[in-house]
């Protein structure tokens, strides 16, 4: 290790123990009001004269007094320094607030390690009155380390990207989290492509260019191209981002065109419900399917029921094809009636534009002229039980 790099390392070691110490001796002093803050130290590396550069802390309470706080910074670089949040501020009992830091070296700094403290003080709202003025003792102190480097350096990480499917004729969105990692502001310009499955470039395709980006920042942008003139089936977005004569891919995601109406279309089978769970032979039984349209256009809706006793297909039944509205719940009725009795099982399903919903089942108990197979299993059982207990009784205790 060089002696400048020694030098350099005892004098952020010893910033860090000098934070340390106002954390402890400032948390010390605050016993009667419940205020923290962390991180305990903010480093901003790299940055360039004349540059920016944000971070964050958060300010909480657990007491369960409201509080007011300010946040000051003091230090050789406490103009570079600026808080976000107009101060005083209020924090209500066992809140948590972000606030952001800004950091803004002047074009005159020249090279080299810099720092500041940052001051959170805080007094409880009722106690000062109409005063901004807050006890010296009540608050915390957080470190803060600026590098000053002479090298500008031009970053950036793409943290996700998005393409969803859509219909045909409608706008294909892609959606992107970039980040600047240099330390100089950033202003790219993306390029986006539709291309077939075989990789050809389709008639889809822009550049954009956005705004200017700091350091530090994360970015969300979405981009919107039309999907005019490109038939239904599967495709992939292509994006690489250009930064002065720089180009470089980013991502290449597919996605796909669907036929008109397949996304504004949605529908939901609620429930199959009986008007009588159990009912005699030759009495009919109402069977509802309880429809809801979740899309966005109206539909037409038709029940079908299917009767099972067993594995055997007794009977199919259709309801009359009904109009729903968007957003509007309907009951779907048929009528059923049973001439012989058994357990039957009811099983349904709900037609809408060409769709089918997953299958939902109850089951119907139809009396009468005997009884059903659980009923007659149990009265076996009985009988076996009490012809059991006759037999063991005329064995043990009969003379």
């Amino acid at each position: 290790m060089t002696k400048k790099a020694h030098n350099t390392t005892k004098q952020i070691l010893k910033k860090a123990l000098i934070a340390t110490i106002i954390l402890t001796f400032y948390t010390l002093q605050t016993n009667a009001v419940s205020i923290g803050a962390g991180p305990a130290v903010l480093n901003f590396n790299n940055m360039v004269r004349g540059g920016y550069a944000e971070d964050s802390v958060t300010v909480s309470t657990s007491g369960t007094e409201n509080l007011t706080v300010v946040i000051e910074s003091t230090g050789q670089i406490k103009d570079w320094v600026t808080v976000s949040t107009p101060m005083p501020m209020p924090l209500m009992a066992g809140e948590r607030k972000n606030i952001k830091i800004v950091v803004r070296p002047p074009v005159t700094a020249s090279p080299g390690e810099y720092s500041a403290i940052l001051y959170i003080r805080a007094a409880p709202t009722a106690g000062i009155g109409n005063s901004t003025g807050l006890a010296l003792g009540a608050g915390v102190g957080i470190q803060i380390n600026v590098n000053i480097t002479g090298r500008e350096i031009k970053g950036y990480s793409l943290k996700a990207v998005n393409v969803k499917d859509t219909e045909v004729t409608f706008p294909i969105d892609i959606t992107t989290l970039i980040e600047n990692t240099g330390n100089i502001p950033l202003q790219p310009t993306f390029k986006v492509k539709i291309l077939t499955p075989t990789g050809e470039e389709t008639t889809a395709q822009k550049e954009f260019t956005v705004g200017t980006f700091n350091p530090g920042i994360q970015e969300n942008y979405t981009f919107t191209l039309p999907s005019t003139g490109l038939a239904e089936g599967k495709y992939a977005a292509s994006i690489a981002i250009k930064i002065e004569n720089n180009e470089t891919d980013l991502a290449n995601l597919g996605f796909t065109l669907l036929p008109p109406g397949s996304l504004r279309l949605k529908g939901e089978f609620k429930s199959i419900t009986l008007s009588e769970n159990t009912i005699a032979p030759q009495k009919p039984v109402k069977i509802t399917g309880i429809f809801q349209n979740t899309g966005e256009v109206p539909t037409n809706a038709q029940l079908t029921v299917e009767v099972y006793k067993g594995t055997e297909l007794i009977k199919t039944i259709d309801s009359t094809e009904t109009r729903v509205d968007a957003g509007e719940t309907q009951l779907l009725d048929v009528t059923y009636t049973s001439e012989q009795p058994g357990d039957l099982t009811i099983r349904g399903t709900i037609t809408y534009s060409k769709k089918k919903t997953p299958e939902k089942e109850i089951t119907l108990i139809v009396s009468g002229g005997g009884l059903p197979t659980t009923y007659i299993a149990i009265g076996a059982a009985v009988i076996i039980l009490i012809i059991g207990g006759v037999v063991y009784y005329k064995r043990n205790y009969a003379l």
